[in-house]
This record gives C-alpha cells, structure tokens and sequence, in this order.
C-alpha cells in the first residue's frame, strides 16, 4: 500500500506591475499575480486572497486594482491536503486621477475687478503619486512652469491658464481665470439749465445732470452735495432754488 504524506503548507509570491509605475505607485489598473506552490507534494489546490479587508475571493489568474489610494492584499494558498500557508500581505498604491490646482489673488478692488497689479498663487495637490509640476501661461504668452507667485498688472482683461501633472504622467484638464484691472478713475460732466438773467444768473429754478462714465469696470454710482450739505447718492436730474455751490463724486464697480 502506498501512503502519501504531506504534511507541510504550500507557499506563495505576489508579484505587483502596470503599465506605467513610479517609486512605489503604480498606474490604474494596477495587476496583482499571485503564484502557489507546494514542493511536490499534495500540490496547491486554490489560492485565496482579501483587498483591505474584504471578501475572501478565489484567485482565478486576473487580480486587478482600478480604485486610487493605499490597497492592502492578503493572500495565501491551500494544498490538496487541506494544509493553510499562513496569510501574507502585500501593499499596492494606484493613482487613478489627476491632480487639481487652485487658484488665488491678491489685491485691491471690488466686484471681481482690481484696481491695481495682482498677485497670482497656484497651488497643486495629488493625494496619490503628487504633483510633477504645474504650468501656466498668461494672455496667450509662453507657457511657463510655475515656481511662485507672479503678478499681473495693466489695465483690462486677463486670461490666466493654467494645469498641474502628476507623477505618474496624469494631466489635469486646463483650467482658466479671468483677471479685470481697472486703475482709471471715471469721469462725470455736469450740465445745468434754467432761465439765465443778467450777469450770469438764472432766474428761477436750476435742472441738474449728471453723466458719469468709465470705460472698464463701469460706474457704481455718483455722489453730489450742494453747499456743503450731505452727500447724496445722484439717481436722476433735480432742481435746486437757492444760491448754491455744487460738488460731485464718483465710485467705480
């Protein structure tokens, strides 16, 4: 009678690859193989294996890790003897997206305009591989590698492109802001009309109006007082009666 003995656990490797990798990480899908063996004996009957604690699956030859971050693989193999290899582990990175860059300025204004230079800060973050570099380009103008804040200045508008890369070669979509710099103050005229008499007066009562103009971010609105009284905020033509002295202001958007 031939009596066969096994009484040793089977062992087995993991290999990890993709198409692309970098350092530690690798590119989405990420294949994990798995390779039992027993030495000869009873031979390998199934191979098992868990991702981050889940299920217990049956290694059927295709192992593949498409969702981004830190995966923890358990696996381990059964012998046709029913020996258990005790469980081993193997930790797969995959980057599945591309960075995201924000955006900030800095300067003076109001109501999405500036009136002065700006200070422009990219910032770019990868929570998988990390970011490679980030580009931009100002106004259709070369497209550079952005190292720290810049500035933009002259009047009217401008366009700031801008993308990150990570490392593993994942390119951002490009992304825009508009940056409106209006350093010129507005203007307003005045014109009165009423009955002139002699030297120089009018008889009677006076129409004021006011036309105030700017050719980038536009008026706000337009102030007045008159002999040195409140100020007020200027909607419509109005009439005044008395001796009197005019003043006017602006404020821009």
């Amino acid at each position: 009678m031939l009596i066969k003995v096994d009484s040793a656990a089977p062992t087995t490797t993991a290999q990890v690859s993709s198409t692309m990798g970098w350092d530690v990480w690798y590119l989405s899908p990420a294949q994990v193989y798995l390779n039992g063996s027993d030495g000869g004996a009873s031979g390998v009957a199934n191979i098992y294996y868990t991702i981050d604690g889940g299920a217990i699956q049956t290694y059927n030859g295709t192992l593949n890790i498409t969702a981004g971050g830190v995966h923890t693989v358990n696996y381990w193999s059964v012998d046709v003897a029913g020996n258990t290899e005790a469980q081993k582990s193997v930790t797969v990175r995959v980057d599945s997206a591309a960075p995201t860059t924000q955006i900030t300025t800095g300067g003076t204004g109001a109501n999405g305009w500036y009136r002065g230079p700006v200070q422009v800060g990219l910032s770019g973050s990868d929570p998988e591989s990390g970011v490679a570099f980030t580009m931009y380009r100002v106004d259709g103008g070369q497209t550079q590698i952005y190292s720290g804040p810049f500035t933009i200045s002259g009047e009217g508008q401008h366009e700031v492109l801008y993308y990150s890369n990570d490392k593993l070669g994942h390119n951002e979509a490009q992304q825009s802001a508009t940056i409106r710099i209006d350093s010129t103050l507005p203007t307003a005229q005045i014109s009165v009309s009423g009955t002139v008499g002699g030297n120089g007066y009018y008889k009677g009562p006076v129409q004021f109006t006011i036309a105030a103009s700017d050719n980038l971010s536009g008026v706000a609105s337009t102030y007045y007082r008159i002999n040195g009284g409140p100020t007020q905020v200027y909607s419509r033509s109005f009439h005044y009666f008395s001796r009197w002295h005019l003043q006017c202001g602006l404020l821009e958007r």
